[in-house]
């Protein structure tokens, strides 16, 4: 082969796909555009450009340049999911590139379904590198390219190199393209905050804020227990503040759409924050990034609320003790088990025996019907 890969001929691979990859993420050209420059440039390759969520397994984005339609089929539905080259690369720290022949070469995995049914029938595309740029908690962007394995002495070094000085337009197309996102957003944030007696934001799983109805946005004014510092959210607890963004990344990489919830007391207010996972406004993917998971996060100050009623003639009926009517007070108020253990400052395990016993002593069968009775009780 007479290509020259010299210093100067891959800064100029480099540049071109740079550009491509600067164009593409504000829709001015395809995104299958970088991958044609790449392979134009390493004849006999095929390239793709890939958004990955190894968490929830899911393709969110995929262009491809040489790759039968068939063959990306059946990658989607199912050799995605079991490429042997993956367990390697998911662990390579973001921004660095994996090289067959260096980290994991074909003949190592010719025994694989992989290998077998899907790779071979494609030819001799057995050699390749690949960049790995992570876009969030859950989302990998990677650029592989393939080529025979009689080239790779050829194309290893230079479609390594011209990968490496990718990251940098990589990282740049992500952070563009998060920032279009942002401003298609608003209508499902609004959606989700409505009707919310508690204050109540929507943030990213960087704790970014995405929204907040008018209860949060009194409280971010008046800096109470919530802090917006440069765009993020923060509470005034730095413990608490850690555990809530440390349970807002759990849930956003989540593999089911649940409900968690932190709490924390303190001489002042008993605190919950309860977050839940929002649905994507858009499922299917047709941008780089896939749009950003975001968290419902409710605030709930516990102390604050009506004057509780005097439940003395109720624990006297029915034996309670003095923690038991505290209890009873905490439900009867709306409180959850949760909720109700950060306002007593002891443990849901705690709450949950107590529970238990009043519900014996009272001889109802839960908390709706303890609450029912506390009302002939309150008035």
């Amino acid at each position: 082969m007479d290509t020259v890969y010299d210093e100067k001929r891959v800064a100029s691979i480099t540049h071109e796909v740079a550009e491509a990859i600067d164009l593409a993420s504000f829709g001015k050209v395809s995104w299958n555009v970088a991958a044609e420059i790449f392979i134009s440039s390493f004849p006999g390759c095929c390239a793709s450009l890939v958004n990955q969520d190894f968490v929830h397994n899911s393709i969110n984005f995929l262009e491809s340049v040489n790759i039968d339609e068939n063959f990306l089929s059946t990658y989607v539905e199912h050799f995605a999911y079991i490429n042997p080259w993956v367990d390697i690369f998911t662990k390579m720290p973001s921004g660095t590139v994996f090289v067959t022949e260096e980290h994991l070469p074909s003949n190592k995995i010719s025994n694989t379904e992989f290998y077998n049914d899907w790779l071979l029938p494609q030819g001799d595309l057995l050699a390749g590198v690949g960049l790995k740029v992570d876009a969030s908690p859950t989302d990998v962007i990677y650029f592989p390219v393939h080529y025979p394995g009689r080239l790779a002495h050829t194309y290893d070094r230079p479609a390594a190199e011209v990968s490496r000085r990718l990251v940098g337009a990589l990282k740049r197309a992500i952070h563009t393209t998060n920032d279009l996102l942002r401003e298609k957003e608003g209508p499902l944030s609004t959606a989700a905050l409505t009707d919310r007696f508690w204050p109540a934001i929507i943030v990213d799983s960087t704790m970014r804020l995405c929204g907040a109805n008018r209860e949060a946005e009194d409280l971010l004014k008046r800096r109470r227990a919530m802090i917006c510092k440069n765009g993020r959210i923060s509470f005034q607890n730095p413990v608490f503040s850690q555990r809530v963004a440390t349970a807002v990344v759990d849930l956003a990489a989540s593999v089911a759409s649940e409900t968690s919830s932190c709490g924390w007391r303190d001489p002042q207010d008993s605190l919950i924050v309860q977050l839940s996972r929002l649905p994507k406004a858009h499922p299917l993917n047709t941008s780089l990034v896939s749009e950003r998971t975001k968290i419902l996060c409710v605030v709930k100050m516990l102390s604050r609320g009506p004057k509780p009623p005097d439940l003395t003639a109720f624990g006297e009926a029915f034996g309670l003790s003095r923690s038991e009517v505290l209890l009873c007070l905490s439900l009867y108020a709306g409180r959850s088990l949760q909720e109700a253990a950060v306002e007593l400052g002891i443990t849901y395990g705690t709450v949950r025996d107590r529970a238990k016993v009043v519900f014996q002593k009272t001889g109802v069968r839960g908390q709706p019907g303890l609450c029912a009775l506390l009302a002939r009780y309150s008035g």
